[in-house]
């Protein structure tokens, strides 16, 4: 569809006094660009809001609108929006003719045109018809460039501060968060009483819907009541208990006045950061010591390496602790990283068992330590278990390989590549994309042509980023490489002439690299 196409048949007008307008195709052409058209269209469809058809007034309505929900960031707005063809007296007609929820989405857009007398009166008519959904794009305008325009969005805005809009101006919080940011104006006087109408003016409503709110909301909302000097233990356990870290975390900036129950809770956080953060705050504290001993074998590396170096003075078997730990299956994460940390070649033993234990985690691990401390049994190991159902533990064993890969490991993963089911197959895909150079291009090459589309379309991307890479192979590739991927090419090449599976031959000038 070509927009300016559909744009000619919308101007059309009668062939002569008496004639009938061409409104089949006018209604065809509105719904062409409501099905293909892009936001930008919005501005040239303006004028056909006010067509003396009511049937053509309501459908460019109803394409405007669901143009406009396409618009899908901030910054997106004014760039869109901005030249769309409003005159200061189309104001009257549109409230006259669309409802409320309509007329306030054309407001929305006139608060964005380059021209500044309409966004004032765009602003004005948003005041006197005090739907929410105006809210957003009143805060756009407190960063006007035209000073005039900012004071009327002011305005706007200390008109909308009632307890009914409370929920709105809260969802938009994060839009002065990000105004703040363009740094056009300074906002800090109007976010600043924002802020006191939300957290002080009405603190029940946004402590009893705390949870409701989006997570961008509850940030904001949380790092402004943490700043504020009237906690109390109900809006300590909202912060303690969200779902979401970073309003958690906000409260570790108040950690002088936690009651020690939310300080617990803040200790067994499922969040590394948080729990390593209140360690931290709790460093001078006198029983120190006892409580960092429990995090000797947390599952993070930080906290275990912080909790090591403050008991440092202890004279602590650390070693000893996490055999301890593996031999009685506590702390099974932490200890088998504990000792990988520690060198602790000793305990390699303990570390194998849990290389066959049940839990998918456990095998990780496991086998994350073993790469550490005796690399000959790990490659034993990663070498039998290539195509192991357990997917994270493959994609661990095929980082691993790649870096030692021989040809056994070439053998096995071309014959799990030719016999293996789907989700292997692209494993080793991806173990022939880490090995690269001119070892595994014919094994990419290969799955150009497999019979699974998924397959194909990822060995074709893979080839592609073989051949941007090709230019920095500065070693000499092996004259049996070499061979190798001639012989595929062939076959390859010739397949995709025959087939066309695509528009250009995936493999083509991959021969430039081969001679």
């Amino acid at each position: 569809m070509e927009l300016w196409k559909e744009l000619e048949i919308l101007q059309k007008n009668k062939s002569w006094i008496f004639g009938k307008e061409n409104l089949v195709e006018k209604i065809e052409a509105l719904n062409n660009i409501d099905k293909i058209g892009l936001p930008s269209a919005i501005s040239y469809l303006f004028p056909f809001l006010k067509n003396e058809n009511p049937e053509i007034r309501n459908l460019t309505l109803f394409v405007i609108l669901n143009l406009f929900e396409k618009i899908s960031s901030k910054k997106s707005f004014y760039e869109t929006l901005k030249y769309a063809d409003i005159k200061d007296y189309d104001f009257s007609f549109y409230k006259k003719n669309f409802n409320d929820n309509h007329y306030v989405v054309l407001l929305a857009i006139a608060s964005l045109n380059y021209n500044g007398f309409i966004r004032e009166k765009a602003l004005k008519e948003m005041i006197e018809l005090q739907n929410p959904f105006a809210i957003q794009f009143i805060i756009y305008r407190l960063a006007d460039w035209v000073k005039t325009v900012r004071e009327v969005a002011a305005n706007a805005i200390e008109k909308f501060k009632k307890p009914k809009f409370l929920q709105n101006i809260i969802e938009n919080i994060e839009t002065f968060e990000w105004l703040q940011s363009v740094q056009r104006v300074n906002l800090n006087l109007v976010y600043a009483e924002i802020i006191n109408f939300i957290i002080h003016q009405n603190k029940n409503f946004v402590i009893t819907n705390f949870k409701t709110f989006t997570d961008n909301s509850r940030i904001i909302l949380a790092k402004e009541l943490s700043k504020s000097g009237e906690l109390d233990n109900q809006d300590i356990e909202i912060l303690v208990t969200d779902k979401h870290f970073i309003v958690r975390s906000m409260i570790l900036e108040r950690f002088d006045v936690l009651p020690q129950e939310q300080i617990n809770l803040l200790l067994n956080d499922k969040s590394s950061k948080i729990r390593f953060e209140t360690l931290y705050k709790l460093r001078n504290n006198v029983d120190f010591n006892s409580i960092i001993k429990k995090y000797i074998a947390d599952k993070s590396a930080s906290i275990r390496d912080f909790a090591r170096f403050s008991l440092k003075n202890e004279n602590l078997d650390f070693a000893n602790i996490y055999k301890t730990n593996l031999e009685e299956n506590q702390n099974v994460i932490g200890s088998l990283c504990g000792l990988a940390e520690l060198s602790s070649k000793e305990y390699t033993y303990l570390i194998e068992k849990y290389l066959g234990n049940n839990s998918l985690k456990f095998q990780k691990f496991s086998f994350l330590a073993l790469t550490k401390l005796d690399e000959e049994k790990a490659y034993e190991f990663a070498y039998d278990n290539l195509d192991t159902k357990n997917i994270g533990l493959r994609n661990l064993i095929i980082n691993f390989l790649s870096n030692r890969s021989n040809s056994n490991v070439l053998g096995k993963a071309r014959e799990i590549f030719e016999n293996g089911d789907f989700g292997l197959k692209i494993s080793m895909l991806r173990l022939f994309a880490k090995i690269g150079r001119f070892t595994t291009i014919g094994d990419l090459m290969i799955g150009t042509i497999n019979e699974n589309e998924i397959i194909r379309n990822m060995s074709v991307q893979l080839v592609d980023q073989w051949k941007r890479k090709a230019n920095s192979y500065f070693i000499s590739p092996r004259i049996e490489d070499i061979e190798r991927a001639n012989k595929i090419f062939k076959f390859v090449y010739d397949f995709h002439d025959d087939k066309k599976l695509y528009f250009q031959n995936p493999v083509r000038e991959i021969d430039f690299y081969l001679k």
